[in-house]
């Protein structure tokens, strides 16, 4: 078992040319070689900061409705340690940062390239229970997460205003109505009733039909439907009459013994893979799938469970981003 805050001694080979392997020792910052491991020690970790609430603006573009043109995030942090001055945030490597201020000052921060790790320097100390403001300025595009966050993974309320190309759609949870303020340009509001860590949307350009279904338990959900995706150029598509019916069946399955979607007043299926959000569910209807496996109920049940259950097991914090390959995602 492996505890991120009690590392163990690290062999790291580098191997240029075939069989030419040279190796490193990493730091020994702790040794436990005669001691049980237990998982759930993860849960001890003493985090440096908690996120008390993160507010963001985003201004988004592209061809797609997919590009950051330009963005702000407010990160409110209360700090857990003695002692603080150095800190730590983390933004999708795919985001580039500008600027990252406290309290509308400027400070230094370090990150190195096509790296999500950045490294901040505080002006002065902070102590257990002080309050840190810290905001990040950045823009970017092909991101998994698009506002920065902290090591410790508590959820944490998040209000984000949305500034969208005119035409475009995007899939948000707790999205307010949205209103023009100029030619070809729309914003709302979303303020998710439910707090998250990762704050994850949906967004597309043209190509996609909304079809409306009601599920035999009489539940509403729109299917969103590709023009591209089709047996043609896909061979292992699965057709409408094979990938609706398990979604809508993994829906009423669900509702039925857990109650309806918290902060969420629609369900949308979004017919490629993807992170999920309240309302917003992700299942790809690219799949090879044998017929009459019954594969497409359990890929469609898995996705929908995310619903209710989020991402149970996942890694706890961005050191055990090595894990990921081991875990479900």
């Amino acid at each position: 078992s492996f505890d991120p805050n009690r590392p163990e001694e690290t062999r790291v080979g580098y191997e240029k040319y075939p069989n030419d392997i040279i190796t490193t020792d990493g730091a020994a910052l702790s040794r436990k070689e005669a001691v049980t491991g237990d998982d759930r020690r993860l849960s001890d970790i003493r985090y440096q900061t908690t996120t008390a609430q993160r507010s963001a603006k985003l201004a988004m573009g592209g061809l797609d409705g997919k590009s950051i043109d330009r963005a702000e995030c407010t990160l409110k942090l209360v700090v857990q340690c003695d002692s603080l001055r150095f800190t730590s945030l983390y933004l999708n490597r795919t985001l580039k940062d500008d600027s990252i201020y406290l309290d509308d000052a400027p400070v230094d921060y370090y990150r190195r390239v096509d790296f999500s790790f950045v490294g901040v320097v505080l002006p002065a100390y902070y102590h257990r229970g002080d309050t840190v403001r810290l905001r990040v300025v950045y823009h970017g595009r092909d991101y998994i997460q698009s506002l920065p966050f902290v090591e410790n993974p508590a959820a944490a309320p998040v209000q984000v205003e949305f500034t969208v190309p005119k035409g475009y759609v995007y899939l948000v949870p707790g999205v307010a109505s949205p209103g023009e303020i100029q030619k070809g340009k729309l914003r709302f509001t979303s303020t998710p009733a439910e707090p998250y860590r990762w704050f994850y949307f949906q967004s597309y350009a043209g190509g996609y039909d909304s079809i409306a279904q009601v599920t035999p338990a009489g539940r509403e959900l729109t299917f969103l439907k590709s023009k591209a995706l089709n047996k043609t150029n896909y061979e292992c598509f699965v057709n409408d009459d094979s990938y609706q019916p398990p979604v809508m069946a993994a829906l009423d399955y669900f509702a039925t013994r857990f109650g309806d979607i918290r902060g969420a007043s629609h369900t949308s299926v979004f017919p490629l893979e993807g992170p999920s959000m309240p309302g917003l569910v992700c299942v790809s209807q690219v799949k090879c799938i044998l017929p009459n496996s019954g594969g497409m109920y359990l890929a469609a049940g898995v996705e929908m469970s995310r619903q209710w259950f989020g991402n149970l097991m996942k890694i706890a914090s961005p050191r055990e981003t090595w894990l990921v390959d081991a875990t479900p995602y």
